[in-house]
């Protein structure tokens, strides 16, 4: 590669069409390849690029897709081309290989990333062997928990899944009782054995918040904290539980699971003690994680609340009749889907719109967006903030740990002594 072609990337860098990672990437790769072809460079700076956008590996065969494609002057190849200069390269291998990039098939990874996906593929083939002589024929008796529902309640489902699954997710939408699942499963797995010892976490402190004031009520001996204190995550990014230390609980409710990347995933599933089953529950159709890897929504791909003929007739000894054909993806039997909403329909458009969106219903999502009931717009007039604030201020002390600040100094400028004053 010419120094040319690394003023180009500087170049580039300057017009903010790359990021400094990637000029540092190829700097490195420059240094310790100089004899590197520069179409292959560019490449592998696509996967450096599509990691730091929630991208775990870049699919060479659809790389005309990428915003960087034409920039890179990539459009004189053909992709088989592009993966035939990949494959000549040393800092390219195949999977098995030590080298900072894989090439599998058509998609191309960054070396740690490799590892992780195929980390957390074997570790859910594991747990979702299930052996059928163990099963017990009756595991309890759900509608103690929820009372007397209709065929095909899927909180009854997920309830009953949680009891012997090693893991399970638990998927819904905006209203569809996510949380209050997890107070009737927490009840369950008490019921099952008053011993075990369970852990609920979130991602960020403000969803753990929420989660222990919704099951803090039947469940006062749990608390829900962050997954990074759960783990014991310190300054270096490294985690004080890990797979030589293992956490000591029996389960593990993980909520909002769509906002964990793939290395978090890692990380909990490395500090999972072998017989730990892990819960973990969101909404596939949510945004995606921040970092790469959108867990949640690939293991749900193929998700249609279909199970094996194994998993039905568990359910059917539990008093829950479920239709549907046999699942010849033995993940699903690991995968429940709430899909109905229980919130009022009067009280909020969200769960409309989001259905809406799902179904790609574009007349539906026209009239909701354009219609008054769930559109509340304030005119930008000289007086609006004094009402604004006159009108939500009675909700100011409940409002008090929906949003809070951290400082690093006690006093100066930016101190807390000096922000709590401002705030007063």
């Amino acid at each position: 590669m010419t120094n040319d072609s690394l003023k180009y990337l500087q170049d580039l860098w300057k017009d903010d069409l790359i990021g400094l990672f990637e000029l540092e990437f190829a700097r490195f790769l420059t240094r310790n390849y100089p004899e590197t072809r520069k179409e292959a460079l560019y490449c592998c700076l696509l996967a450096v690029h599509d990691q730091l956008n929630g991208n775990i590996c870049t699919d060479i065969s659809n790389i005309k897709e990428s915003p960087l494609f034409e920039v890179f002057n990539l459009n004189n190849y053909r992709p088989d081309e592009l993966i035939s200069f990949l494959k000549k390269e040393e800092y390219v291998g195949i999977p098995g290989d030590y080298k900072p990039f894989v090439l599998n098939d058509n998609r191309l990874y960054l070396h740690k990333y490799w590892n992780f996906e195929n980390e957390l593929v074997e570790w859910l083939i594991e747990k979702i062997k299930v052996d059928a002589d163990k099963l017990p024929a009756q595991l309890i008796d759900t509608d103690e928990f929820f009372g007397n529902t209709e065929d095909g309640d899927f909180q009854k489902v997920a309830t009953v899944l949680a009891l012997f699954k090693s893991f399970l997710v638990i998927s819904g939408g905006p209203g569809t009782g996510k949380t209050y699942t997890v107070k009737k499963i927490i009840k369950a797995l008490k019921v099952q054995n008053p011993d075990v010892r369970i852990a609920i976490t979130a991602p960020t402190g403000k969803a753990a918040e929420r989660l222990n004031e919704s099951v803090s009520d039947e469940n006062e001996d749990i608390e829900a904290i962050t997954l990074h204190k759960l783990l014991g995550a310190g300054f270096n990014g490294e985690f004080k539980f890990n797979k030589d230390n293992k956490l000591f609980h029996d389960i593990v409710i993980v909520d909002e699971a769509s906002m964990l990347d793939l290395r978090m995933w890692i990380g909990l599933i490395r500090a999972l003690k072998k017989s730990a089953r892990l819960i973990v529950l969101g909404d596939k159709d949510q945004l995606s994680s921040v970092e790469a890897g959108s867990v949640l929504g690939d293991i749900c791909f193929k998700s249609d609340n279909t199970f094996s003929n194994q998993t039905l007739e568990l359910l059917k000894n539990n008093g829950l009749s479920v239709t549907g054909s046999n699942s010849v993806n033995n993940l699903n039997d690991n995968i429940v889907l709430l899909n109905k909403t229980y919130r009022s329909k009067e009280s909020t458009g969200i769960p409309q719109l989001a259905s809406a969106i799902n179904e790609q219903d574009f007349e539906s999502i026209d009239g909701i967006l354009e219609g008054s009931e769930h559109i509340d717009i304030v005119q930008p007039t000289s007086s609006v903030l004094s009402e604004l604030i006159q009108t939500y201020s009675n909700e100011k002390i409940k409002g008090l740990n929906e949003t809070q600040f951290l400082c690093s100094n006690k006093r100066g400028v930016f101190g807390t002594e000096h922000l709590n004053l401002l705030i007063e």
